[in-house]
């Protein structure tokens, strides 16, 4: 980028009279002259300086600045293209989906729900049994009753599951609470409930099932453990695991127990109890392999 500058005089004067008495100077040793006085070099070096200012001075208030296509050291830049504007792209409109048809209710399903229908008036545990005791008749004799949920997890159907089991305890003498999770683990909860060993936290994340490992799973084993320590011994309520998903826990019960009652046999029964330890490891088998591994069990015991 080329900047523009002025010339100021007597600076210029000074320098161009130093300049111009050194080259008078030099001039004089090459022609073999002799300076006769400093009065004669200082006459002739000022009249030398005072025409170089003078040509400088002029030249710098007549020169202009050369244009950028005029300077030999520009270098001309290609044409430059001119890109047509991006095409524009269209969004797609949301599509408009139809309505909804009209549900169609069966008016007989409809009429058979409002004659059985048993309303409640709460799902949160207590003594009070009032809304429920219609359930009386429809359980009649029974003695299994399943409690199903429509989604894991969810606060208020295990809360209701809660105030059920009180009910069939309390009013309907039912003493058996099975659920959906590993036999074996849920020992853990079964021990708690009637010995009062650990805490209902610990025996509830034993089971291994995320579905119970919440809040209202630990309330209610709690109130059996409160039951259970006033309930006479024919009384006490159990809790059970009926599902056998969870194998090493039960590996890991029969090497215990026969560490205390058979030490000697452990060492045979191990090897063949490793084909169960893991149910995904036992499902990749082969039929024959599956085979043997029961075969080998049996054998053992």
């Amino acid at each position: 980028m080329l900047k523009s500058f002025s010339v100021r005089q007597p600076k210029f004067q000074s320098f161009f009279l130093c300049l111009a008495l050194t080259f008078f100077l030099i001039a004089c040793q090459e022609q073999g002259n002799t300076v006769s006085t400093p009065a004669t070099v200082q006459a002739e070096a000022q009249a030398t300086a005072g025409e170089a200012v003078a040509e400088i001075t002029s030249t710098a208030t007549a020169t202009t600045l050369p244009s950028p296509t005029s300077s030999p050291t520009a270098t001309a830049l290609p044409p430059t293209t001119t890109q047509p504007p991006p095409t524009a792209t269209a969004v797609p409109s949301t599509p408009t989906l139809p309505p909804l048809p009209a549900p169609q209710v069966d008016t007989e399903i409809a009429a058979w729900q409002q004659a059985n229908v048993v309303p409640f008036d709460t799902a949160v545990p207590s003594d009070s049994y009032e809304d429920l005791l219609p359930l009386k008749e429809m359980i009649g004799d029974a003695r299994i009753v399943s409690l199903g949920e429509a989604t894991h997890g969810t606060k208020e159907f295990f809360q209701m599951k809660h105030r059920l089991a009180q009910f069939l305890v309390e009013e309907m003498d039912f003493n058996v609470f099975a659920i959906e999770a590993s036999w074996v683990n849920s020992q853990a909860v079964n021990q708690y409930i009637q010995t009062g060993g650990g805490t209902a936290e610990e025996a509830v994340g034993n089971m291994g099932f995320w579905t119970w490992n919440t809040q209202e799973v630990v309330e209610m084993v709690s109130w059996m453990r409160q039951y259970n320590e006033e309930a006479e011994r024919d009384e006490l309520l159990q809790f059970a695991g009926v599902d056998p998903q969870l194998h090493e826990s039960a590996v890991d019960q029969v090497i215990a127990y026969l560490d205390e009652v058979d030490p000697e046999a452990r060492a045979e029964v191990i090897p063949n109890l490793q084909c169960f330890r893991r149910l995904n490891i036992y499902l990749e088998r082969t039929e024959t392999e599956k085979a043997d591994c029961q075969a080998n069990l049996q054998h053992g015991f």
